[in-house]
């Protein structure tokens, strides 16, 4: 079964496979992608380095939350754990090393209780040391279905467009909704900056091969 045919059917599917799946479909995109996971630690970690008009850097790391039944629940436990997590992050000299920032904590979930994340976002972004720029991001699994759907069908004019896309991307999980205090991602959105990096001219600039071929041939004639 492929990932929309296992999410649509949540009740059969293990969550460590959907932990793996999550990881695939970021580590396609992201080629710094990390997968962690385990008592002390989040799923993963992204790490990367990107040109506009100046370098940035970006940072975020991932958890996955697969409700089987229902909506996902998050208790005190589950914004404890998290802010382990970040805490643990922050303190990491490689982390500050690299960016000196965690830019975003994600959830990817196919169905969480809008009330209890918007809690749990409010209580990571209460805590003092976590400071900067930073986003608690909720990532609903229709927008990684069509993350990977429209990387897979756009690859090659996406990898000419790579700051372009990892801008646009970073400027989404950073867009916090005043009414939900945290960033919702929703497939609309993905969609969006798909059309808007590719609606822009290539940042480089490549050979095309079969038009030399079509010469060589026409002068062998």
């Amino acid at each position: 079964k492929n990932f929309e045919q296992k999410i649509s059917q949540p009740a059969e599917y293990p969550p460590k496979e959907f932990e793996t799946d999550v990881f695939n479909i970021l580590k396609q995109i992201f080629p710094s992608a990390y997968r962690a996971g385990g008592k002390y630690v989040p799923e993963g970690f992204v790490g990367l380095e990107y040109e506009t008009d100046r370098k940035h850097k970006c940072v975020f790391e991932w958890d996955c939350k697969l409700a089987k039944t229902s909506t996902y629940k998050l208790p005190q436990s589950e914004i404890d754990k998290a802010w382990r997590y970040i805490r643990s992050t922050l303190k990491s000299d490689e982390l500050k090393n690299f960016n000196k920032r965690l830019n975003h904590y994600i959830i990817f979930s196919n169905a969480i209780d809008q009330s209890a994340f918007r809690n749990f976002a409010t209580a990571l972004n209460r805590k003092r040391k976590w400071r900067g720029e930073k986003s608690v991001v909720l990532f609903h699994t229709d927008a990684l279905l069509e993350l990977h759907s429209q990387y897979a069908n756009n690859q090659k004019e996406i990898t000419r467009r790579l700051n372009l896309f990892y801008e646009e991307f970073f400027k989404l999980l950073s867009r916090i909704e005043a009414n939900l205090g945290y960033c919702n991602i929703n497939k609309d959105d993905i969609t969006s900056i798909f059309k808007s990096v590719l609606a822009k001219p290539a940042e480089y600039d490549e050979l095309n091969a079969a038009k030399v071929e079509a010469h060589l041939k026409q002068d062998e004639d």
